[in-house]
């Protein structure tokens, strides 16, 4: 199956092998322009699997390129439709054209005018058609030759050789001389000087994990540290336990036990001033107790002025202790006791609870008390409302305290009263008959305690203890009878006035006591922590100058040393991170000596590119540019092995210390810092690679190659360059040519790339010269020796030649030119050299302004000057015109197509390939082979494709006289306007699966040879033989046939 991308993605759409996605993919146009990148499909053969439809059915589908069916496509893709359209006929003999309405619509079927059967338009004299005449006219004759013309010439400070006073051992005053370096269209002078050695410091700030960390403070990592004047504590416990303490011998282990000393020792010390702080506290409640009973009763006095301070004093002496207090005795303890309150800040709360413990004597006074204030109130209550004598009075009054029943006693004493008001009624008196009515209306009739109790006002309520004391002192001012009741009242209220001072007193010592002790405890503990923080500091401080101390006489000066300022811990919040550290300082670095390159690029004006773009052979006049000078530096044991500019903008920079090979690649601006950061693009180690090495670089391809040679083995690596990304990449293995030198390897003084090939110049340190080919893998059977004392060997840049510049017999300049289409076989030509060359200390060649103008540039230090020679070289060529004779030139008026190439292509391939093979392959027994058919599919109509396609075959053997032995006739053609996949007949060639391979595999071509360089390479057997193609050296046609 073939034809339009439409109808195919409709026919895989049938088939059941697409999805809305991989449709719209499949459909979408290629815009490469645009940037965008989507899936697609290739352009190619593809095997659909289609059993589902038929048993053991398969298709094989053409899928096209998006202007395959154009008939002005380009020559690539013409080509690719005529080679997958001759394997697709190869491989099917049935062939379905899928074509579109579109493609339909665009297909011319004859010559414009021409109607009806184009069968009948053929003429008989053809052959004359097929007949032209043309003439060729050789206009333009070139043989291989080369001339030697004045370049440029100028001066400048760069050129001139550094101050090369005091230099050390080891280096000469020839490492100092300027040079000239090249690219392919670019140069510039590379200035060098020397610099002694000085100290530099750069700033640390680096985090690292955990175990990164301990590994990098390891001594095989970083083998000098010094610490920081001033590092802290915490940053030495980090290090500490990253264990730096381990490279300290027994420093930390002896500082630990000092510390542990040290602990146990302040422990030690806390103890001790605990127990005396609990001796003094316990010393000064000694005496605030002491105190309070002094300080307690003269706050009481305050709410009981009636009742003897000095009387409550007593009361809390013990016995044996002095019962009278002399006045400055009594305000020192007092004072003592506001001093102490007032220290513990709880004066107020003391004062507080005095009084509300004072305010509660009445309620917690007992039934028994409260009693003797019920017969109080009785008592004052008669004697009030009653006029008895003294007597009379003090007998109720003893009842106050009586130990019998008081109802009972009362009642008596009432009787008793109410008898005796009965015998002194019997008198004439008229006051004494006003008492009488009086007591027998007080005490009641038989003179009942209940009568009296009903008789009392309401309002006589218990009073409480302070009100009852302050009213019996009112009662003995008035009547003596109370002051008994009065003292024994007193008494009591001293004695419950006691019992609240002791509470009260007890509470405020605990409290006091607590209070005092907390705060001692603070004192204390905040006294001791502080020693222990400056005890701390001064261990700290002692371990660290311990540390510098053992660390600063390691340090060796010219080597670099790691001074640590800081070091924390930087732990993340989520615990699956693992514990990080930042580590902050200076790297001290002992600069070593090292030689300082100043790069200065030369410039070419707009005139001269403007001459030289239209005349090859213009000579600039370059110069140098001050203000895009670059430098940078390379310490001393390192050696700039290349230093080649790429393009206008770029540079390769290789150096080699004694370990290592070290590519870099950069702009010109950045190169410096890529040097000083170390930010190489290939890093290559002397041990796998040998210390001899030799780099060449091809612009126009962007590779470049390595020459490595190492005891016994001799290698290519190819490596290719990016100048957008400046990345370098490497192209495969490394070549091994070790076998192409069966003896010793020698050593070789340059390898270059031939440019615009694949071909490197390998020239031996004794002057042999031999061509490379990483294509083939294998070297020209032509070796050219350049001679015995060679100063350059330079390529042109166009490709066109090979300089060699070498000192003659008589110690001269020589200069050779060899054309490389006749390398091997010329002897070359000799040029001239100036006299001024021979003072030159750099030689180099560069294409200044064009490819084709090649000069060579010589440094003269001595006198500050560049000078160059052109370098005319003309290689062997022939120019000639292919021109129709003018009788012949008529034309015949054809007609314009666009999408014929649906059917057009299948004369393309007869065109091209055979019909009629010699040898004809034999199928299998089981194998069924069926007519050749094209089955057109078009929903529009295409009624004059069948006609079309018999012209077409008609025209093709009449015009081409190609033996067809009729096969093109025999094929069937059909078309229609529907076709389905699922609906075939049974006309189908039926092929064993392994057949059908066979027949692939025999469409893959033999390669015969391959050209290059201007020269043709025939392979035998499809490979590239050295000793065969130099058997074939001026072999004829036949005898290349014949081998």
């Amino acid at each position: 199956v073939y034809g339009s991308k439409s109808s195919i993605v409709g026919f895989f759409e049938e088939l059941g092998r697409l999805d809305a996605e991989t449709r719209s993919l499949l459909l979408a146009p290629r815009d490469e322009a645009s940037g965008t990148n989507r899936p697609f499909m290739r352009p190619g053969l593809y095997l659909v699997d289609a059993r589902e439809a038929d048993r053991d059915l398969f298709y094989v589908v053409f899928w096209p390129e998006e202007t395959t069916w154009d008939d002005d496509a380009g020559s690539s893709v013409s080509r690719n439709r005529v080679t997958f359209m001759r394997y697709l006929k190869k491989l099917c003999d049935q062939l379905v054209c899928l074509i579109s309405e579109e493609h339909a619509q665009n297909l011319v079927w004859g010559d414009e005018g021409t109607e009806g059967n184009v069968d009948d338009d053929i003429e008989d004299d053809d052959v004359n058609e097929r007949l032209y005449a043309f003439s060729v006219e050789q206009t333009q004759s070139q043989e291989d030759s080369a001339s030697v013309h004045e370049g440029f010439s100028f001066q400048h400070h760069s050129i001139s050789v550094s101050n090369a006073c005091n230099l050390p051992a080891g280096i000469s005053s020839e490492q100092l001389l300027p040079r000239i370096v090249v690219g392919e269209q670019a140069q510039g002078i590379l200035r060098v000087e020397y610099n002694h050695g000085e100290y530099g410091r750069s700033k640390v700030n680096m985090k690292r994990t955990r175990k990164a960390m301990i590994n990098y403070l390891k001594s095989d990592q970083t083998p000098q540290i010094q610490l920081g004047e001033h590092i802290t504590r915490d940053s030495l416990s980090v290090l500490l336990e990253l264990g730096l303490g381990t490279r300290c011998g027994d420093i930390e282990a002896s500082w630990v036990a000092q510390c542990a000393e040290e602990s146990d020792k302040r422990a030690s010390s806390i103890e001790d001033r605990r127990k005396a702080d609990i001796a003094k506290v316990d010393e000064t409640m000694r005496k605030f107790r002491a105190s309070l009973k002094i300080w307690l009763p003269n706050q009481a006095s305050s709410f009981f002025p009636s009742l003897s301070e000095e009387a409550l004093i007593a009361s809390l002496m013990e016995e044996g202790s002095p019962q009278q207090i002399g006045a400055e005795e009594r305000n020192d303890a007092i004072r003592d006791v506001e001093n102490t309150l007032s220290f513990a800040s709880w004066r107020q709360n003391a004062v507080s609870s005095l009084e509300n413990k004072l305010k509660r004597i009445s309620e917690a006074s007992g039934p028994d008390y409260k009693d003797i204030k019920t017969r109080c109130l009785e008592i004052r209550f008669i004697l009030e409302n009653s006029t008895l004598d003294e007597k009379v009075a003090q007998q109720f009054l003893d009842l106050l305290f009586s130990e019998g029943n008081f109802e009972s006693l009362f009642n008596n004493l009432c009787a008793s009263v109410s008898s005796s008001s009965a015998t002194a009624n019997q008198g004439d008196g008229i006051a004494r008959k006003m008492w009488t009515t009086a007591s027998s209306w007080l005490l009641g009739t038989p003179g009942k305690r209940q009568l009296v109790l009903k008789k009392m006002p309401a309002t006589a309520s218990i009073p409480n203890d302070i009100s009852f004391w302050k009213s019996l002192e009112r009662d003995a001012r008035l009547n003596p009878a109370y002051n008994e009741a009065k003292e024994l009242v007193g008494n009591h209220l001293i004695h419950e006035i006691k019992n609240t001072l002791i509470y009260v007193r007890n509470e405020i010592t605990q409290k006091v006591r607590s209070v005092i002790s907390r705060q001692m405890t603070a004192i204390r503990e905040k006294d001791f922590e502080e020693g222990r923080k400056v005890e701390l500091d001064d261990a700290w401080n002692r371990l660290r100058e311990r540390m510098r101390s053992f660390f600063a006489p390691k340090i060796d000066a010219t080597r670099s040393c790691l001074q640590i300022t800081q070091i924390t811990r930087e732990t993340g919040g989520n615990r699956h991170v693992e514990e990080s550290f930042r580590l902050i300082g200076w790297e001290i670095k002992p600069r070593l000596a090292d030689f300082r390159y100043t790069f200065f690029p030369m410039e070419i004006k707009a005139e001269d590119l403007q001459q030289v773009s239209m005349n090859a052979d213009h000579i600039c006049k370059p110069g140098i540019s001050e203000h895009r000078k670059q430098t940078f530096e390379i310490r001393v044991g390192t050696t700039l092995q290349l230093f080649r500019l790429i393009g206008k903008d770029g540079c390769i920079v290789v150096l080699q210390d004694r370990d290592s090979l070290r590519i870099f690649y950069d702009s010109l601006s950045g190169i410096s810092n890529a040097i000083e950061k170390d930010r190489h693009k290939k890093l290559l180690h002397l041990i796998r690679i040998g210390h001899e090495s030799l780099i060449a670089v091809e612009e126009t391809r962007r590779h470049l190659a390595l020459l490595s040679r190492k005891s016994g083995s001799l290698q290519i690596n190819l490596y290719s360059y990016d100048e957008v990304s400046k990345t370098l990449a490497s192209r495969g293995s490394a070549v091994d040519i070790s076998e192409w030198y069966p003896g010793r390897i020698p050593s070789f003084r340059d390898f270059h790339f031939i440019p615009n090939t694949d071909e490197l110049l390998l020239v031996e340190a004794g002057g042999m010269s031999r061509v490379f080919s990483l294509m083939t893998q294998t070297f020209r059977s032509k070796k050219v020796l350049l001679g015995p004392n060679l100063l350059s060997v330079s390529v042109t840049f166009d490709g066109a030649s090979l300089l060699v510049l070498y000192k003659g017999e008589d110690s001269t300049l020589q200069l050779r030119c060899l054309h490389w289409a006749s390398f091997g076989e010329q002897p070359g030509i000799q040029l001239p050299v100036p006299a001024w060359a021979s003072s030159s200390k750099s030689v180099a060649l560069s294409s200044v302004g064009n490819r084709k103008n090649n000069q060579l540039i010589f440094l003269d230090p001595d006198q500050s000057q560049i000078s160059s020679l052109f370098i005319k070289i003309s290689c062997k060529s022939s120019a000639f015109t292919f021109k129709a004779n003018k009788h012949d030139t008529e034309h015949v008026k054809r007609r314009v197509t666009v999408n014929n190439s649906l059917i057009d292509c299948h004369a393309d391939v007869w065109t091209r390939f055979p019909i009629a093979p010699p040898i004809r392959r034999e199928l299998s027994t089981q194998a069924i082979a069926r007519p050749s058919t094209i089955h057109f599919v078009s929903k529009w109509p295409i009624p004059m494709l069948e006609a079309y396609f018999r012209t077409m075959v008609t025209d093709f053997e009449s015009k081409t006289r190609k033996p067809t032995d009729g096969i093109l006739h025999k094929i069937q053609v059909s078309t229609a306007a529907q076709w389905s996949p699922h609906g075939l007949n049974k006309e189908i060639t039926v092929s064993q699966l392994g057949d059908w391979l066979v027949g692939l595999m025999c469409l893959i071509p033999i390669h015969l040879a391959v050209t290059g360089s201007n020269r043709f390479i025939p392979l035998k057997d499809g490979v590239n033989n050295n000793e065969f193609e130099g058997q074939l050296l001026g072999a004829s046609v036949m005898q290349i046939v014949q081998k």
